[in-house]
């Protein structure tokens, strides 16, 4: 009777089970090599987000021009004295960058770059030279673009250039597992400096902290604003999620990942309601990009063998190690050392002029923006009479596309950056600021803002600009902070050069 229900059952069953067989056998997973194949994809993950930030951030400059030219506040003619270059090479290398034509070309660059980086194609010369074009390009750009530039912009350089150095080794695993683990530690300083110094600073402790940021115009949204003043225990909790959930991000790393779905999807969505509110979009791309290192190393972190401490696991690997591993490892010593708030520090910071190899992340610590900056002008007639005080218009409110596309920030950004160094050297070097670069960016803005709006009744035009601290959304009144010695320009020479520049 078994025989005969055997035969009834066909062959089938016994054809599934020799597959079975032959599979555990002879064709059974090589966890090596599965190994290798993650770490690529997540290198090919990386490499595209991290170009999707470049990308939106090269269209925004482009769209930005007016920013560039001579009234702007990265107008190169000015910009290339803050900080002067010894050697002739450099200098007329940053000249070229310098120029709108040079400009335009490296944003091209970068553009087509990152559009090569985030096709399907997985070669490895095309992406390649193109994670090579766009890292490249990022550094030549940021000192074009001083001011306005952010964090994001730093961290994308560093992504981007991580993943190409692991496509110059991409035949050597252990190589692209040693860009990956770099990649995922600038991940975990990030959060943890940035988590760290908020709880340094007291108006993080003690709270109203964020209240104060969304208040300002800057980075602030007037329907937040609201909400805070009505719910003020809702914004407490808000900040202490968002301190625990920084301090907390290396939770993602123990027990080979088991918690960095959670805790990634965690920071994710801290990302995405702060460029809907914030308006900062392009950070949730950049640091977006370092999840798949994250996800990688965190996965396939090495197990130590049984019998064996795991500080003698640790030295027996550090033993020899290679000259990729010990470059990285200083650098990222070096920038470590960088987020310590230690006046003994600035020589070593004052060493990355260009301001991306040593990226600085404590954002909005300890000490969060609460305000904002506004520009006011008059003119001073010959016979000593002034006008009334004209103001610039402050920066304008969110809408749902400031998610992806705010070109606007770069210029609220760069006031900001330029109003705060000015005031930060009036208490320095009182005596020589009127021949510094921050005040004859802001001469030349309010010069061009008097002759576009028709205030020059002769050839010559004296007047005088000050600078104002702003509650933004919340109650109180605008302090002036700086009111600038009287400044001449004639009216030829102005627009011979805003027409020189465009």
């Amino acid at each position: 009777m078994t025989t005969d229900v055997r035969n009834r059952r066909g062959p089938w069953p016994r054809f599934a089970a020799l597959a079975r067989a032959v599979g555990s056998s002879r064709f059974a997973r090589d966890p090596v090599r599965d190994t290798v194949v993650a770490e690529h994809e997540a290198l090919i993950w990386s490499e595209r987000l991290s170009a999707t930030t470049q990308l939106i951030a090269s269209l925004e400059y482009l769209r930005n021009a007016r920013h560039r030219a001579w009234g702007g506040l990265n107008n190169w003619s000015v910009l290339r004295e803050r900080d002067p270059r010894g050697h002739d090479a450099l200098r007329r290398l940053y000249d070229a960058v310098g120029s709108e034509r040079g400009t335009r070309a490296l944003h091209t660059a970068r553009i087509l770059a990152s559009v090569v980086l985030l096709s399907p194609t997985t070669r490895r010369w095309p992406r390649l030279l193109a994670g090579g074009v766009a890292a490249g390009a990022s550094r030549l750009l940021h000192p074009r673009h001083q001011y306005g530039s952010d964090g994001s912009d730093q961290l994308s350089f560093l992504v981007q250039f991580g993943c190409t150095l692991a496509r110059v080794r991409q035949s050597d695993p252990h190589a692209v597992r040693t860009c990956l683990r770099w990649l995922a530690g600038q991940a975990l300083l990030a959060y943890s400096i940035s988590g760290g110094a908020k709880l340094g600073g007291r108006p993080w402790r003690e709270g109203g902290a964020l209240a104060g940021v969304l208040r300002t115009r800057t980075y602030g949204n007037s329907a937040v604003h609201a909400w805070c003043d009505r719910f003020p225990r809702a914004v407490r909790a808000a900040e202490i999620c968002v301190i625990t959930l920084e301090c907390g991000f290396g939770v993602a790393f123990p027990y080979r990942g088991r918690h960095a779905p959670v805790v990634l999807s965690a920071t994710a969505t801290f990302h995405l309601v702060t460029a809907g509110i914030m308006g900062l979009g392009r950070f949730f791309w950049a640091f977006l990009a370092t999840y798949p290192a994250v996800w990688s190393v965190a996965r396939n972190a090495p197990r130590v063998p049984g019998g064996r401490s795991l500080f003698r696991h640790v030295r027996e690997r550090l033993r020899k190690p290679s000259p990729l591993e010990t470059g990285l490892a200083v650098w990222f010593l070096l920038i470590l050392l960088c987020q310590l708030p230690h006046r003994s520090l600035d020589r070593l910071r004052a060493l990355d002029r260009a301001g991306v190899w040593l990226p600085d992340w404590r954002f909005f610590a300890p000490e969060p923006a609460e305000h904002d900056f506004r520009i006011a002008y008059r003119v001073v007639h010959p016979d000593g009479e002034t006008s009334p005080w004209w103001s610039e218009a402050g920066a304008g409110r969110r809408a749902p596309t400031h998610i992806l596309w705010f070109p606007e920030r770069r210029e609220d950004k760069a006031l900001f950056d330029v109003c705060s160094e000015l005031l930060e050297q009036r208490d320095r070097v009182p005596e020589r600021l009127t021949e510094l670069p921050t005040f004859r960016l802001l001469a030349d803005r309010v010069c061009r803002s008097l002759l576009l709006e028709g205030r020059f009744t002769d050839n010559t035009v004296s007047f005088q600009f000050r600078v104002d601290q702003c509650p933004g959304y919340g109650a109180g009144q605008r302090k002036p902070r700086y009111i600038s010695p009287v400044v001449e320009r004639r009216k030829p020479e102005t627009r011979q050069r805003i027409h020189e520049t465009e």
